[in-house]
C-alpha cells in the first residue's frame, strides 16, 4: 500500500524533473542560437537595413565620446556624429552594401569636408575604434563613428582568426585564444534579451600579430527584434596615451518601421 501512495508523487516528481529538463535544453539552446550569429553574423547591409537610430559610448582611457548614427535603409546611407563633453569634433556620411563600405565622407564643423578611403576604415567603421601599432609595437587607439554595436564582435574576432563553428563543436577556436562563454541575460536599451557573455584571453599576447590579441576582450551579445547586438564591449590592453584600455556602451537603438 505505501508504494501505491506515493506512486502518484513519484509521477509528479518525474513529470516535473522532465519539464525542467525540457525547459533548460530550451533556454540553453535559446541562448546558443546568439553564440552561433558569431559563426554565421549578419552582413553589415543586413543588419543596418533594420536599423534607423543608433546611439552609444565609446571610452578610451579616461576620455568618453558620445557617437549618434542617423541611418537610412533605403537609400543604404547615412549620417555618424561624435561628440566630446557636448561639442561635435566631426561628422561622417556613408553610404554601404550587402558587404562592405562604400563611400565615407568626413565633415568638419569649420565646413571643410575630406573624401576617405572605405577600404582604408572599414575596420574603425565596423568597430568603431581606430587602432594604430607604433614601431615600438605600442598600441593607439581612437574613436571613430561607426557602427560598433552592431559590427565590432563579430569583425574583431573575425579577424583575429577565431573559427567559431568549430568552437562550438568543440574542437577549438583555431587560434592561440583562450574563450570563456557564459549564457545568460543581456541588458539591451529594449529590455532584457537572451544572450552571451564571452571573454577571449590571447595566450601569448607580447607575441600577438594582431592588434586586438594584444589583451583580453570581453563582450555581450543579444539579440534586438531579429538582429543581434553587442550591447557591451571592452579591450583590456595598455594604450600608448595612457588609460585603461576600449570600451564601448549601447545607449538607444531604434529599428526601421
Amino acid at each position: 500500500m505505501p508504494l501505491l501512495r506515493f506512486k502518484p508523487l513519484l509521477m509528479v516528481l518525474l513529470a516535473l524533473t522532465l519539464f525542467s529538463a525540457v525547459g533548460g535544453a530550451a533556454v540553453y539552446y535559446m541562448h546558443l542560437s546568439v553564440l552561433r550569429s558569431l559563426a554565421e553574423p549578419l552582413s553589415l547591409g543586413e543588419s543596418l537595413d533594420r536599423v534607423e537610430y543608433l546611439e552609444y559610448e565609446v571610452i578610451i582611457g579616461d576620455e568618453r565620446y558620445l557617437v549618434k548614427v542617423y541611418n537610412d535603409p533605403g537609400t543604404r546611407s547615412g549620417v555618424s556624429e561624435i561628440y566630446r563633453e557636448d561639442t561635435l569634433l566631426y561628422k561622417i556620411r556613408y553610404t554601404y552594401g550587402e558587404n562592405t563600405l562604400l563611400s565615407i565622407t568626413m565633415e568638419r564643423p569649420d565646413g571643410s569636408t575630406e573624401d576617405l578611403d572605405p577600404v582604408q576604415y572599414e575596420e574603425a567603421f565596423f568597430t568603431s575604434v581606430s587602432l594604430e601599432t607604433g614601431p615600438g609595437g605600442e598600441l593607439t587607439a581612437s574613436p571613430f563613428p561607426g557602427v560598433g554595436p552592431l559590427q565590432a564582435a563579430f569583425f574583431v574576432t573575425r579577424s583575429m582568426g577565431v573559427n567559431w563553428d568549430s568552437f562550438i563543436k568543440g574542437t577549438g577556436p583555431g587560434v592561440p585564444v583562450n574563450i570563456s562563454v557564459e549564457f545568460r541575460g543581456v541588458e539591451t536599451p529594449l529590455g532584457t534579451s537572451r544572450g552571451v557573455h564571452v571573454t577571449i584571453t590571447p595566450q601569448n599576447p607580447v607575441l600577438a600579430i594582431n592588434q586586438w590579441m594584444k589583451g583580453p576582450l570581453a563582450f555581450e551579445v543579444g539579440r534586438v527584434g531579429d538582429i543581434i547586438v553587442v550591447p557591451r564591449m571592452s579591450y583590456q590592453v595598455v594604450l600608448a596615451q595612457g588609460g585603461g584600455g576600449v570600451s564601448m556602451v549601447l545607449l538607444d537603438i531604434e529599428l526601421e518601421g
